[in-house]
């Protein structure tokens, strides 16, 4: 990565500098969404008022996506306002980022952002010291690992954000599933039903959260349980990992 744009764009000048000493090279810029007004499947309609040619866009508050995406120009958030301690927050952020809201995925959560102390004995964090992005992760805890004797140690955030990985990889199977007539048409209605059901209960549980508390873990288990039955039926059915 050799630039990134926020909110403030750079200076024509630096963006005809990296075009010339690396014009294959498209810009990340991580922004609120004014950093990143023009967007499109062509380079011409992500070349931005300064010049940029913007190839992965990053915001900041998860806001239905309507930006046309691709894996080669992803569009990501960080969900600053969503998400905060709460293990569960981390276990819903994959799969409300990518299928309620539309996004490719999440982006900016701090891994070992961890705090310091200066000669003088103050306190710093990194992130505001070093990278002054601080605004842009919010309320977002600044480590979900822990220095252990051995290496990093999981918190429960982390292993949550794991988890909620896979929870969204098997929703994406359904989805995509359900999504292609084709496909759609080999499950059966049967199938095809429990999918739609599966799929609609743990997003819901996912975006209100209501349920997982410490009175309502089975909750969760359950509703998972059942997607992840959903998703290994589809891919028997359709005899393959779509």
């Amino acid at each position: 990565m050799l630039g990134t744009s926020g909110d403030c764009w750079p200076s024509p000048a630096t963006v005809a500098f990296f075009r010339k000493i690396a014009p294959y090279a498209r810009w990340r810029a991580i922004t609120h969404g004014s950093g990143v007004p023009r967007w499109g499947p062509g380079e011409a309609e992500r070349t931005q008022p300064n010049g940029m040619v913007v190839g992965y866009c990053e915001l900041v508050r998860r806001i239905t996506n309507f930006r046309h995406t691709a894996p080669a120009m992803p569009v990501t958030c960080s969900s600053r306002d969503c998400v905060r301690s709460d293990p569960f927050q981390f276990r819903s952020l994959p799969g409300v980022n990518v299928l309620s809201a539309n996004f490719s995925g999440f982006c900016w959560k701090g891994m070992d952002y961890w705090t310091y102390l200066r000669p003088d004995g103050t306190r710093r964090s990194a992130l505001n010291a070093d990278v002054h992005f601080g605004n842009i992760v919010g309320g977002t805890p600044r480590a979900i690992l822990q220095p252990g004797p051995d290496g990093a140690v999981a918190t429960g955030q982390y292993e949550m954000l794991r988890e909620g990985i896979q929870d969204c990889q098997a929703m994406l199977i359904l989805r995509n599933a359900l999504n292609d007539a084709g496909r759609r048409a080999r499950l059966g209605d049967d199938l095809a039903r429990r999918c739609r059901g599966a799929l609609a209960d743990v997003l819901a549980l996912l975006e209100t959260g209501h349920r997982y508390r410490p009175g309502g873990g089975g909750d969760v288990r359950r509703h998972v349980e059942r997607l992840y039955a959903a998703a290994a039926a589809v891919t028997a059915a359709l005899g393959d990992r779509p």
